[in-house]
């Protein structure tokens, strides 16, 4: 292995710095450590998605009810003959369907909004829980860390 040139600086040279001498002990409570902040990130992210599920529940709601709010039902004008009533009448039934269309579509979308925000909710709940169960393991495990370290020092 070749020797690091030194660091000069404006004023003064730096000798460079001695290869860290890691324990075994000290690589695995870092790969830890790692671990655990993956684990929070894909909470975080399971999270994110289902927040934007219900931003999209929210989108698909409010179309439904302009869709709704767009159907007007037709009207008979005074005198009207038989056919016309008729014509207007199943013109009204159509509507009708539609609308009664839009609201089942409206009603599910609003179930499934909750269902994704009582999961969101859950998984919050268990991000709550288990960021504080990871925060006691990263205490506990920096005691063990600076015990290690404390044992690795040299007497005297």
């Amino acid at each position: 292995m070749s020797a690091t040139p030194p660091i000069t600086g404006a004023t003064q040279t730096l000798a460079p710095l001695p290869p860290l001498n890691t324990p075994p002990v000290g690589i695995l409570l870092f790969s830890i450590y790692q671990l655990l902040l993956q684990a929070i990130e894909i909470r975080q992210q399971t999270v994110l998605t289902q927040s934007q599920q219900l931003n999209d529940n929210t989108n698909i709601q409010q179309q439904l009810n302009q869709e709704t709010n767009q159907i007007k039902f037709a009207v008979v004008n005074a005198g009207a003959k038989e056919d016309e009533i008729t014509r207007v009448q199943n013109q009204n039934q159509n509507y009708a369907a539609q609308r009664s269309n839009i609201q089942d579509e409206l009603v599910t979308t609003r179930q499934n909004g909750q269902v994704v925000l009582s999961h969101a909710s859950t998984n919050i709940n268990i991000i709550q829980q288990l960021a504080s169960q990871d925060s006691t393991f990263l205490k506990t495990m920096n005691s063990i860390g600076s015990t290690v370290n404390q044992l690795n020092k040299p007497l005297g």
